[in-house]
């Protein structure tokens, strides 16, 4: 786990504290609740920001010769 999240938390003025959840088996800190929950987000960002880019990369292949070379 990366010192981030704790930091974050720290400047925030949240404790640190465990967390009982039914997700999970065992008691776990807010801090890698955190951490596991900003490498998802950024996951799914990143699968959308690819689906973006694949869709103008197809977007500009079907477009006529003419005008690739505009884009």
């Amino acid at each position: 786990m990366s010192k981030e999240s704790k930091e974050w938390l720290d400047r925030n003025e949240w404790p640190d504290i465990p967390i009982d959840s039914s997700a999970y088996s065992h008691y776990t800190y807010l801090s890698e609740l955190l951490e596991q929950f900003g490498k998802e987000y950024h996951e799914k960002q990143l699968v959308k920001y690819a689906l973006v880019q694949k869709t103008k990369f197809k977007k500009y292949l079907s477009l006529p010769p003419q005008h690739n070379l505009t884009l």
